[in-house]
């Protein structure tokens, strides 16, 4: 049930008859009932729709052994395993519940059907239920008030293609609802959207590029969660250089708002993420492209790194090749402008926002 109008329709819930479907749907439009009923799937539909992001103690208490997608919201994070294949280690990346603990999903319960643990092995696939675009997109109408489920499994599957062994041409598809400015962009889309930014394929990452630039136009996307998602991941070193790199260029290009959301979220990055990796190592592969990617940005914006943490990471990069001398280069540029374009952009952005939400009614 879509939030909207919920006070309205639980005022004309007035059946003629008693029924246990139809406390679940006073429970789903936030009404109180006397008792839940002893059917699961109906009551974790209920609970899901009354509060989509948020724990149904109500539900939970009568039906804990459904877990989350039931009572509960579902919360994801990512974690990184060491594997060895053919004598080598490499790194594994693998969307799991942040509890650790994936419930056993139940097939009667849509909103437990994108619930996927590859490495439990417990869980059903999206795949089960066909991967056409169509299929696809037909997933993400199941639980659209909260697609975390939906994302994660695309996160998965992204992850595991980022370099296009496979031509798995559907999986665009689970980036296509967060270009919806209605979709909220929480964590696991963050990180969605980060491994479309840096997937090889075309389709996906030019599909990611027009998500970034819609979300930074209409807030979704700012310095402060663009910077979090980067510090987060990219140190981890699961994401291409230099692919990023392109990709952030075309969005910089947009405006003056986009161009100073990239700048101001790597050069946060640069403090809080990649200034956290082991100074003994190897400066990353394509992480000069990066370098150069802000040197362009800054030079345009007319403005340099002004972060303390970035300032004291620059000028800890030694040697005399292509890093080092971007390096100091990013360190020489001076800021002469303000942010008053790029706060003028993102008032008006807000403001058509508001006007178009308004004219929806």
């Amino acid at each position: 049930l879509a939030p909207d109008g919920r006070v309205i329709a639980l005022k004309k819930l007035k059946p003629k008859v008693q029924a246990e479907w139809v406390d679940a749907v006073r429970h789903a439009l936030g009404g109180n009932v006397q008792r839940i009923g002893n059917t699961a799937e109906l009551w974790a539909a209920a609970a899901r729709a009354r509060s989509p992001r948020r724990e149904d103690p109500v539900v939970q208490k009568a039906f804990p052994q459904l877990g989350p997608g039931a009572g509960l919201p579902t919360d994801f994070e990512i974690q990184l395993q060491h594997r060895k294949h053919g004598g080598k280690s490499h790194l594994e990346t693998k969307v799991r519940w942040a509890d650790g603990s994936a419930p056993t999903p139940n097939p009667r319960i849509p909103t437990q059907l994108l619930q996927t643990d590859r490495a439990a092995g417990n869980s059903l696939c999206f795949v089960d239920l066909g991967i056409k675009p169509g299929s696809i997109q037909w997933l993400a109408s199941l639980w659209p008030a909260a697609q975390d489920s939906f994302f994660a499994a695309g996160a998965q599957s992204l992850m595991d293609n980022l370099d296009w062994w496979e031509a798995a041409w559907h999986h665009r598809s689970f980036l296509e609802p967060l270009l919806d400015s209605d979709t909220p962009l929480r964590s696991i889309g963050q990180f969605l959207l980060l491994c479309g930014l840096a997937a090889k394929e075309p389709g996906e990452h030019g599909l990611a590029v027009d998500i970034a630039i819609q979300a930074i136009r209409d807030g979704r996307l700012g310095t402060d969660n663009l910077s979090a998602v980067l510090s987060s991941h990219v140190p981890a070193g699961l994401f291409n250089f230099t692919r990023l790199s392109k990709r952030c260029r075309d969005i910089a290009a947009v405006s003056p708002l986009h161009a100073t959301v990239i700048f101001v979220a790597w050069e946060k990055c640069l403090a809080e993420g990649i200034a956290t990796m082991d100074p003994n190592a190897e400066v990353p592969r394509g992480f000069g492209d990066i370098l150069e990617m802000l040197l362009e940005i800054g030079t345009e914006l007319q403005q340099g790194i002004r972060n303390p943490g970035a300032v004291e990471y620059l000028r800890r990069i030694k040697g005399s090749g292509k890093t080092n001398k971007l390096a100091r280069q990013l360190l020489r540029l001076t800021s002469t402008s303000t942010a008053t374009d790029s706060l003028e952009l993102a008032i008006s952005s807000r403001l058509d926002l508001l006007q178009a939400w308004q004219q929806r009614g």
